[in-house]
C-alpha cells in the first residue's frame, strides 16, 4: 500500500504564509472559496460573460496559431467563432474552480455523470491497475478529483514556484481522496502502486520541456507534434489497462461529465512512433467532438522537427 500522507496535503494556514509575497496567492485562494458558493446556473451563465471579456482583451496569438494549424479547413470566421466559444467555456471552467477546490463530495456526485465505469470495474475484477489517458481538456482537474471519489487514484502535477500555492494545489486536488506526485519526482513508488491496482492519471499531450526528455514526432491534427514516449513505457512496466478519460462541461449547462472509452488493445507495441501516433489520434478524435473545450492556449507545437522555429515566435 502506498503511504497517502506523502502524496496529499492539509490546507495552507495564514500563519505559515503571512509574508506580503504570499498575499496575491491568498487573494486567489479566497476568490476560489467565494466561487464555491456559486450555483451551477450562475456558473453556466456568468462564465461566458467573463470569457467574452477575456476574448476581447487577451492579446495572445497562441490560440489563433493552434486553431489555424489544426483546422485549416475552416474559414477565418469559423475559427474566430471557435476561439470565442473556447473563451466562453474557459470562463465556465474558471468559475468552477471554486467547486474543484472547496466543493463537497455530495456536490460532485450531484453534478457529475460517469460514462464507461464498467471499464474500470473490469480492470478491478482482473486485479489490474489503470493508466488513464487524459487529454488537456479545460475541465480535466475536476474530472480527476471526481474519479478519485471512487477509486484510489494518483495524478501527476508540476510544482508551482510559490510554496503557498503549492500547498493549496495539493490540498485542493487530494482533499476528497486522491493523491498527487510531482511530475519529475520519484515515480518508482507510483509504478509499484499501479501494479498493485491503483490508478494513474496521465496527460500525454504535452510539449517536452527538458533536454533529457524522450520523445518522438507523431501527427496531431496532421501536424508533427513532439510526443513523450513515457506514456507507452509506463503502460508496459505497470501492465495497466490503458483507458482514455475525457472530462467535459456538459453542453446542456446541467453539470459535468467524465467519459471513459474502451481500454486500448495491443498497447504498447514497442514501436515508439506507432504508439505515440495512436495516442494522438485518440486525443484528436475526442477534441473534434468538443473542440471548444480543449486547451488551445497551450503551446502544443512549440518543439519542431530538426530544431525548426516555433510557430508561436520567440518566448
Amino acid at each position: 500500500m502506498i503511504d497517502r500522507a506523502q502524496y496529499s496535503s492539509s490546507a495552507p494556514r495564514f500563519r505559515d504564509y503571512w509574508q506580503p509575497r504570499f498575499w496575491l496567492g491568498w487573494l486567489a485562494y479566497g476568490m476560489f472559496r467565494l466561487f464555491a458558493f456559486l450555483p451551477q446556473w450562475a456558473i453556466w451563465h456568468l462564465g461566458p460573460a467573463l470569457g467574452e471579456i477575456a476574448f476581447r482583451l487577451h492579446r495572445t496569438t497562441t490560440i489563433k496559431t493552434n486553431l489555424a494549424m489544426c483546422f485549416p479547413e475552416l474559414s477565418n470566421g469559423e475559427r474566430e467563432h471557435l476561439r470565442r466559444r473556447y473563451y466562453h467555456y474557459m470562463g465556465r471552467a474558471f468559475l468552477s474552480l471554486g467547486m474543484s477546490w472547496f466543493g463537497s463530495r455530495k456536490r460532485f456526485e450531484r453534478l457529475f455523470t460517469f460514462k464507461g465505469r464498467e471499464y474500470i470495474d473490469a480492470a478491478v475484477a482482473n486485479k489490474q491497475g489503470v493508466l488513464f489517458l487524459a487529454p488537456h481538456f479545460i475541465f480535466l482537474e475536476h474530472g480527476g478529483i471526481y474519479v478519485s471519489l471512487f477509486y484510489p487514484g494518483i495524478g501527476l502535477y508540476r510544482k508551482p514556484k510559490n510554496p503557498m500555492l503549492h500547498q493549496a494545489l495539493r490540498y485542493a486536488t487530494t482533499r476528497l481522496g486522491g493523491m498527487v506526485v510531482e511530475r519529475y519526482g520519484n515515480l518508482k513508488p507510483v509504478i509499484k502502486a499501479v501494479r498493485e491496482g491503483y490508478f494513474l492519471y496521465y496527460l500525454p499531450d504535452q510539449d517536452p520541456d527538458r533536454a533529457e526528455d524522450d520523445f518522438v514526432f507523431a501527427p496531431f491534427f496532421g501536424v508533427p507534434a513532439a510526443t513523450y514516449t513515457a506514456f507507452a513505457k509506463l503502460a508496459r512496466v505497470t501492465r495497466a489497462a490503458v483507458i482514455p478519460m475525457i472530462s467535459r462541461i456538459r453542453t446542456d449547462g446541467k453539470g459535468y461529465e467524465v467519459e471513459l472509452l474502451p481500454p486500448l488493445e495491443n498497447f504498447p507495441t514497442g514501436d515508439d512512433v506507432a504508439d505515440a501516433t495512436r495516442v494522438n489520434l485518440i486525443i484528436e478524435q475526442a477534441v473534434r467532438e468538443n473542440p471548444e473545450q480543449y486547451l488551445w492556449s497551450y503551446r502544443r507545437f512549440k518543439t519542431r522537427p530538426d530544431g525548426g522555429p516555433s510557430p508561436y515566435g520567440k518566448k
